[in-house]
């Protein structure tokens, strides 16, 4: 969700509810490698997938778009083409090898650098240039990482997410502010110029009150158009947040996710959505994924540590009672 529908009255939410063998060796070895991980895997929590089955069973579908969010959310992701599969390999491949290195198992180290080596022989040349700069963008020293955050930009390539993300926790305020950015730009890119146009009329379209359900219907478009693409969930589940529609925004945010598991920005929307819809205990989860996903989100900050002393409460009071119907 964007951070212009973040900004809300905290407190009338709740109130409302509406709202190798030598260190040489080794350090080659290391410096080979662009490890990537994830934050989360590609699936939802048992939460999220409890409350979906929940709104599910309540809601009918008013529109085609709105029926290919929820399949998405029990779909793999299709982006996992054999070029991402590929890339997966690779990773997978240079994860091992750390541990063999750490393990000072050498020769198995060397055996899986072999591997790796011969699996990119057939890459092409912009998947290995990326591959290059995610590498210095994990080893480089301060400057060289962030002139590797410029070349990732430009690159628009949503392999590089998960490294890009680990920035977001950097010490550097500049280089995780620059990190934020470049992230921002990967999520709002489909790779169809069409796609991509389109998603920008409807964030043009949704910066006026009057136009919101002009920019849903956009969004739904988008999303017509390429179903994989989680930023078109994301932007119409901000249009339906402010249009106050909270359930089809959490579906459009679970949808999301289900592309894109480590979205900060729909995290924290769909925690917002709960807080709207005064469900507390969701709201917390989510927006704590978020702030851990991006540690750089203040507000969202902000309302965990509000929310831990609501959801406190909350048990306290439902204890007493439980205790004073026992007597």
């Amino acid at each position: 969700m964007n951070k212009s529908a973040v900004h809300l009255n905290f407190q009338n939410v709740i109130a409302n509810g509406e709202a190798m063998k030598s260190d040489t060796t080794k350090l080659n070895i290391l410096r080979s490698t662009s490890c990537q991980v994830s934050y989360f895997p590609n699936t939802r929590s048992a939460r999220c997938r409890s409350f979906y089955a929940q709104t599910k069973s309540k809601r009918k579908a008013s529109s085609k778009s709105r029926k290919i969010s929820k399949v998405l959310c029990f779909s793999f992701n299709v982006r996992n083409t054999v070029k991402q599969e590929a890339w997966d390999r690779i990773q997978l491949l240079e994860r091992e090898m750390i541990l063999a290195v750490k393990e000072e198992k050498y020769d198995e180290a060397a055996r899986l650098r072999d591997e790796r080596q011969t699996e990119m022989a057939s890459w092409s040349d912009d998947s290995q240039e990326l591959l290059k700069v995610v590498k210095e963008l994990r080893i480089g020293n301060r400057d060289s990482r962030a002139g590797a955050l410029e070349e990732l930009e430009s690159y628009r390539d949503h392999r590089s997410i998960p490294a890009i993300l680990e920035v977001l926790r950097d010490p550097d305020p500049k280089l995780s502010a620059q990190a934020e950015k470049v992230l921002w730009n990967i999520f709002c890119h489909s790779g169809d110029n069409k796609v991509d146009k389109m998603l920008q009329e409807g964030m043009m379209a949704m910066q006026m009150v009057s136009n919101l359900e002009n920019a849903e219907n956009i969004f739904s478009k988008v999303i017509e158009n390429a179903p994989d693409f989680g930023e078109a969930f994301n932007k119409r589940a901000t249009v339906r947040y402010l249009r106050k529609d909270f359930e089809g925004a959490v579906e459009d945010c679970i949808a999301a996710l289900s592309l894109q598991p480590d979205h900060f920005g729909a995290l924290s929307g769909q925690g917002l959505c709960h807080l709207a819809m005064n469900q507390p205990e969701e709201a917390l989860s989510c927006l704590r994924r978020a702030v851990f996903v991006n540690p750089r989100l203040d507000q969202i900050r902000a309302y965990v540590a509000d929310l831990d002393q609501v959801v406190e409460e909350k048990r306290r009071r439902t204890e007493d009672l439980d205790q004073k119907d026992s007597l």
